[in-house]
């Protein structure tokens, strides 16, 4: 026997488990048994966190909608949602500011899932009825929907708990009545681990901070917008910060780099393209048109832009091309101590140092040797670099062939190669992962900056 759909939401005694596909259609009756309309969409008001009661009823009466306030309803059952009054206003129901329609807003919509890391489509909508019951002692806390004065009881609330993203959800829906209730769902995700996408619901107001979005990690939120339209992808990225926007569009393929950053505002692109490894907004920029491709240079700091440019000048496929200029270089008349001094005073620091490299000065950049970090922690801090590092350096020139390099990179088992131009200066440096990409099967290589990034 198939174990049960594990039920998200409050654990509540005598609380009913709805899906919304259940609830469509079902009839209305006044206090007095009368039927009155059926239901046509259930509102809820949109709000972060937790599990949004419904607020109203969106009725169906002959060829007119109208709207029945969920402080009308008396109890919900097998035979449809009975209210307490027979007095119910006939207005045409219009939607206000921060209102959602579930089977017009959010069933059959895309959304996250931020537990599973992914983009799911709503098949159905779960929600959690509690009844009303006896008034709670003075003191406590009123129900979620309040309490109808002078009745002495509490109202009861329906929560919208879950979405359902199984087939058996669809072919729930198809069902006759009388077999819905033998098609189990084993996959139903809890609404608080659900980001909604204002772009989905162009109808609705939503203002969604995507806040908890920005904290996956950059690949993971890379996955999440490959998945997605145009439209949603821009939303996602107005949402996240420079440095994770910039960490995550290196998480992507080209062709959708190049698709966000032509739809952003140029001076936002400008920002994120600052934050990138300079390799890969190198890269980047090298898809866009000339026009485009300068105009965000120009709104870029001054020093950042130069670095690109600098990179922009090589060929794709040669070690220029493949290299970064993110590295830490000193003078090799300094010492252990003044190294690290140095590295702390450095605004942008490079993700992972791998080597240092030794030049003559910082204006000229002759490279001379190599050390690490390991080796300058180690060493008598009035030790000048000159006497501890290494002269016997593997280095490239920036018209070397691409795959050549990465293949010098393995065979050495070397974390980055020197970039060297024909008068010995350090060009820049090609890291592992960028090697690897090269090498490795194409199914591999999104991996690569998870691993070394």
């Amino acid at each position: 026997m198939r174990p049960a759909a594990q039920t998200p939401g409050p654990n509540v005694a005598g609380a009913t488990i709805w899906h919304l596909s259940d609830l469509i259609g079902r009839s209305i009756c006044t206090e007095s048994g009368e039927r009155i309309a059926q239901v046509r969409d259930l509102v809820i008001r949109v709000r972060s966190g937790g599990y949004p009661p419904v607020s109203g009823v969106v009725t169906r009466s002959n060829w007119k909608s109208f709207f029945i306030p969920w402080s009308h309803v008396e109890s919900l059952d097998q035979t449809g949602f009975h209210l307490h009054t027979a007095q119910v206003d006939l207005h045409t129901f219009s939607r206000r500011d921060g209102e959602m329609l579930l089977q017009k807003d959010v069933l059959d919509k895309q959304v996250v899932d931020l537990k599973g890391r992914r983009v799911v489509r709503s098949n159905d909508l779960r929600l959690l009825y509690r009844p009303s019951g006896r008034q709670p002692a003075a003191g406590a806390a009123a129900d979620g929907n309040g309490d109808r004065a002078g009745r002495g009881r509490t109202a009861p609330t329906l929560l919208l708990i879950g979405i359902d993203i199984t087939t058996p959800a669809l072919l729930r829906r198809l069902l006759p009545s009388a077999m819905k209730a033998r098609v189990e769902s084993s996959t139903v995700i809890d609404w608080r681990d659900i980001e909604q996408l204002a772009s989905e619901s162009p109808g609705v107001r939503l203002k969604i901070d995507h806040r908890k979005l920005g904290k996956l990690h950059p690949a993971e939120i890379a996955n999440i917008i490959e998945d997605l339209s145009s439209n949603q992808a821009e939303e996602l990225f107005e949402h996240l910060d420079d440095a994770t926007a910039a960490d995550t569009l290196e998480e992507m393929n080209e062709e959708l780099q190049a698709d966000i950053l032509e739809d952003m505002d140029e001076e936002r692109a400008a920002d994120i393209l600052e934050e990138m490894n300079p390799d890969d907004a190198a890269d980047l920029l090298a898809t866009l048109t000339e026009e485009k491709r300068d105009e965000l240079l120009r709104r870029m700091d001054a020093q950042e832009a130069e670095d690109v440019r600098e990179l922009l000048q090589y060929q794709e496929d040669d070690a220029g091309g493949l290299m970064t200029t993110d590295y830490v270089a000193v003078p090799d008349s300094m010492t252990a101590g003044e190294v690290i001094d140095h590295i702390r005073s450095l605004e942008d620091v490079p993700d992972v140092i791998h080597y240092i490299y030794a030049v003559d000065d910082l204006e000229t950049e002759t490279l001379l040797g190599m050390t690490d970090l390991q080796a300058v922690l180690r060493a008598n801090p009035e030790a000048r670099v000159r006497e501890f590092m290494r002269r016997d350096l593997q280095t490239v020139p920036p018209e070397e062939d691409a795959e050549e390099t990465a293949k010098i990179m393995s065979e050495y088992n070397l974390l980055a190669l020197p970039v060297v131009g024909p008068d010995g200066k350090l060009l820049g440096i090609v890291t592992v992962d960028d090697a690897m990409e090269l090498l490795l099967p194409d199914q591999f290589r999104r991996q690569v900056p998870r691993v070394f990034s």
